[in-house]
């Protein structure tokens, strides 16, 4: 499944990113916190039921929204460049049930919420280079750019 979503802002995107060290999150990147409320405004707008976005361990910042047949998390990061943001989305669904395995119905509801991420990044906020991974493909293309930086 196509989980996951690589993509990158443009120094002349009409969207500004504030400072990476806003002072309420100096150790994480705010960035992704204000880019993430993005997000999380549209698809409340669309009528998903989400968390407000927050740093956490691990990333810079994550949300949680509520389906009917489990709970998805979103997790984002970014790293700035000269002239650019890159930014890594992750969307990791929970079963709300006591089962361990994930359910077809929670399949297709999580399917639909990554289906509007993308609507949402591709005409909405008009990001550049948006990809659409699967968590695969996604780790392997975000180990090899932490190498390359190393």
């Amino acid at each position: 499944m196509k989980n996951c979503f690589n993509f990158r802002l443009t120094s002349t995107s009409e969207i500004r990113l504030p400072s990476r060290e806003e002072p309420r999150i100096a150790f994480r990147d705010a960035g992704s916190i204000y880019f993430l409320d993005l997000i999380v405004l549209e698809l409340q707008a669309r009528g998903f039921e989400l968390t407000a976005a927050e740093p956490v361990k691990g990333c810079d910042a994550s949300s949680v929204v509520k389906l009917p047949s489990c709970t998805v998390d979103i997790f984002v990061g970014a790293k700035r460049q000269d002239d650019s943001t890159e930014f890594y989305l992750m969307t990791r669904a929970r079963q709300t049930t006591s089962r361990r395995d994930t359910s077809s119905s929670c399949l297709c509801e999580w399917t639909g919420l990554c289906d509007a991420i993308n609507q949402i990044l591709s005409n909405k906020l008009a990001v550049d280079s948006l990809q659409w991974l699967t968590l695969r493909d996604a780790e392997s293309l975000w180990l090899n750019d932490q190498n390359k930086t190393r």
